[in-house]
């Protein structure tokens, strides 16, 4: 949840995301193959910073690997 580490101090940031396009992208690959299926994203740069996320590091993330709508099996 996006608040569990509010409380812990220095929690939130040992938890973020932080780095060049290429670590954060390898952050969330081992995310991924963790298991991990959504991202909650904020991002405190503005639109320009959104912009380089999408531009740099969404391309190696593609839609057609997420199984959108389908039911749960687990």
């Amino acid at each position: 949840h996006v608040l569990a580490y509010a409380d812990t101090a220095g929690g939130t940031e040992a938890n973020a995301l932080y780095g060049t396009a290429d670590e954060i992208g390898a952050q969330l690959a081992a995310l991924e193959r963790a298991g991990a299926e959504y991202l909650l994203l904020t991002i405190p740069g503005g639109k320009e910073q959104l912009r380089c996320f999408a531009r740099e590091i969404m391309p190696a993330f593609p839609a057609s690997r997420v199984p959108i709508g389908e039911p749960n099996t687990v």
